[in-house]
């Protein structure tokens, strides 16, 4: 069965190939970034019957896409609007290949974002059989592997205690 986390995951691949020199994260954005890179993530999951035995899943999947800034932390709108316009064109067949299946893109839309970003949202649904999500198991946690940390030294001052 495809899972949220699956689709995140064919979306990220989909963007490593077409842009192998951009870093791709998922879920969160890390402080300090690197630029290119694009966020992967969903936002929306919703179920609705379908037939008896089935239900339509529809899952939105934003992808925002982050370019090279100047010292005023600007991009450049028309760097963006291209690389907009690609990304859109991974969906434009009007599917989304995910595994061995092919999930329907019911609607995509490429939004405005702001000064130094700019993003595209893709609602894609697949018919899942009743009996599959009831057979649906929940992955491990895994181990932490990295931390970051930021320290900082505080200067308490001359006050005596």
């Amino acid at each position: 069965m495809v899972t949220q986390n699956d689709v995140v995951a064919a979306v990220s691949a989909a963007l490593t190939e077409r842009y192998p020199d951009s870093t791709v994260y998922t879920n969160l954005v890390p402080s300090k970034f690197q630029r290119p890179s694009f966020l992967v993530e969903n936002t929306d999951i919703v179920l609705t019957a379908s037939t008896v035995s089935t239900v339509t899943l529809q899952l939105t999947v934003r992808v925002v896409c982050f370019v090279a800034v100047d010292e005023y932390h600007n991009s450049q709108l028309e760097v963006l609007n291209v690389r907009q316009l690609k990304v859109l064109g991974i969906f434009a067949p009007l599917y989304f290949k995910v595994g061995d299946r092919a999930l329907k893109v019911q609607q995509l839309t490429g939004g405005s974002g702001g000064r130094d970003w700019i993003d595209v949202t893709a609602v894609l649904a697949w018919d899942v059989g009743i009996t599959e999500l009831a057979e649906i198991v929940e992955p491990p946690m895994g181990i932490m592997e990295e931390i970051n940390l930021n320290m900082e030294e505080y200067d308490h001052g001359n006050a005596e205690h």
